[in-house]
């Protein structure tokens, strides 16, 4: 047999296990048992490995193993921890995101954008946007720059909460105070807060400003259109909308406003 003493060995091992947590854990116990230091990016494929696993204690175990330990303490950083935060948060273990939120403060990690990202996500589907606001000042005063998926997450969190207006002001500070263009995700999540509330001219102007910046609508675009003339009651509207959007032939904008009256 074998002897693996290499931390990026067993990196390489743990990350072709994949989802099988069983042979993970024997995997990474065995290393600690043989008193082999495992590196950051060891520590980092077990974390990830257990957290996409849907066993984000059993990631966060491991993450506590390591502080406890005067050799390993320094491997855990943001990026170790993110992996928990995201899997806690596709659990809805929202609580379990802010505890370990609160710990991270405490512990002084170094928070990245990707950080952050993860917790407005929370923000976004827990509902909870009076933690967003808290969350992008700190990211002002540590002199971390949003990148677009701070911005997207923002206005899904906004719209979630159907304060369209604050979706709306994210969105126009980008476009204004930014080098960042709106991706087909950013669109297409204020597109679904227009759909959401039935704002039909707000959408309008979205799909005006998408085409004007020449992003391409994917599937997903084509069925939030049909949910906004639907929720809008006019369902009429709705496949002639997705049909010309689909094809290109005219433009959308002139469309809608030409046929305000005819379904109203």
């Amino acid at each position: 047999m074998v002897s693996v003493r290499s931390a990026h060995t067993v990196g390489s091992i743990i990350r072709a296990y994949g989802a099988d947590q069983v042979r993970l854990e024997i995997t990474y116990g065995k290393h600690l048992a043989k008193n082999v230091i495992p590196s950051r990016i060891t520590l980092g494929c077990m974390v990830e490995a257990l957290a996409s696993n849907n066993d984000p204690e059993g990631a966060y175990d491991i993450i506590q193993q390591a502080l406890a330990e005067p050799q390993t303490k320094g491997l855990v950083n943001a990026v170790t921890y993110s992996s928990v935060l995201k899997s806690f948060n596709h659990q809805k273990s929202f609580h379990r995101v802010w505890d370990v939120y609160d710990e991270m403060i405490r512990g002084k990690v170094e928070f990245s954008v990707t950080t952050y990202n993860a917790l407005l996500d929370v923000c976004a589907r827990s509902g909870e946007i009076s933690r967003a606001e808290p969350l992008l000042k700190e990211m002002a005063v540590q002199g971390i720059t949003p990148n677009i998926i701070t911005y997207g997450t923002v206005i899904k969190a906004y719209c979630s909460a159907n304060r369209l207006d604050q979706a709306f002001a994210v969105f126009s500070d980008m476009q204004a105070n930014t080098d960042l263009h709106p991706d087909e995700v950013t669109y297409n999540t204020l597109l679904d807060g227009c759909a959401r509330y039935g704002s039909f001219d707000r959408g309008l102007e979205v799909m005006a400003d998408m085409k004007k910046a020449k992003v391409p609508p994917s599937n997903y675009t084509l069925s939030v259109i049909a949910k906004l003339a639907n929720r809008s009651k006019k369902p009429k509207l709705a496949f002639q909308m997705v049909e010309e959007l689909r094809r290109g032939t005219r433009e959308l904008f002139a469309l809608g406003i030409a046929s305000r009256n005819v379904f109203t």
